[in-house]
């Protein structure tokens, strides 16, 4: 029987009233978010942009708010990463710019150094890791960044190798906590969605300063070199301990 055939059927069958059907408009998506092509390298509003604004659809308020989180607890946290990445490789710049001579290094004086600052990095992140969650994070950090400033700067004035594993074991001990700290402190801060893009952000901070330090030991050495009667390696330490501490 052809659909023809069967229209004809139903309109002539007795006691079937004809009843009108309704057919709805199909149904409208949902408008999607509108996002620019600069979201996929940095979520952002197309009404308020800038190369740090990490919203994503959001209000104007929200999204100041995370500016300014950008601007001030990341910026910080790469910073001090930098920082303390740059303490670490420093002594390897050193012993090649005098102090090997000075100090009268010529065995395996530079391995154990290495060996006492890895002890402590060791032997302080648990304890580091468990004071984080009962005090106060933030000062816990900057009290981080300022002892191992200090122990950095005590480099300066080192007279025997005793000295140097002393100190080298302290700058180990204060930098164990600090990163794990600082990726604490920002996952505080920061949705799962949000954390993602700035963990990269600190964690290519963490090859900037040895990207920097041999340039950082070069214009030392050239500039400093005899200054006060001190050597250039005793200035380095002196110069990127103070940042640390700020």
């Amino acid at each position: 029987m052809s659909d023809k055939d069967k229209k004809d059927l139903a309109l002539d069958s007795p006691g079937l009233d004809a009843v009108p059907v309704l057919l709805s408009a199909p149904a409208k998506r949902p408008a999607e978010s509108q996002r620019t092509w600069r979201s996929i390298i940095w979520p952002c509003t197309s009404l308020q942009w800038t190369p740090l604004t990490p919203a994503l659809d959001l209000p104007k308020e929200e999204a100041r708010f995370l500016l300014k989180l950008d601007l001030t607890l990341l910026s910080s946290a790469a910073l001090g990463v930098t920082i303390r990445y740059l303490d670490q490789v420093n002594l390897t710049n050193a012993f090649n710019s005098g102090m090997k001579e000075d100090m009268k290094l010529f065995g395996k004086e530079l391995n154990y150094a290495a060996a006492f600052w890895s002890a402590g990095y060791v032997f302080g992140q648990i304890p580091s890791n468990l004071i984080l969650t009962r005090v106060n994070t933030s000062l816990y950090v900057a009290f981080l960044e300022f002892a191992w400033t200090v122990a950095t700067f005590a480099t300066a004035g080192i007279k025997t190798t005793s000295h140097l594993y002393a100190v080298r074991f302290l700058v180990g001990l204060f930098e164990a906590g600090h990163f794990g700290a600082v990726i604490y402190v920002c996952s505080s801060w920061f949705k799962p969605h949000e954390l993602a893009r700035r963990n990269t952000i600190i964690q290519v901070a963490t090859q900037i300063g040895p990207l920097f330090s041999g340039f950082l030991m070069a214009a030392v050495h050239a500039g400093l070199d005899g200054r006060l009667g001190l050597p250039g390696w005793r200035w380095l330490f002196m110069q990127v301990a103070p940042p640390g501490g700020c």
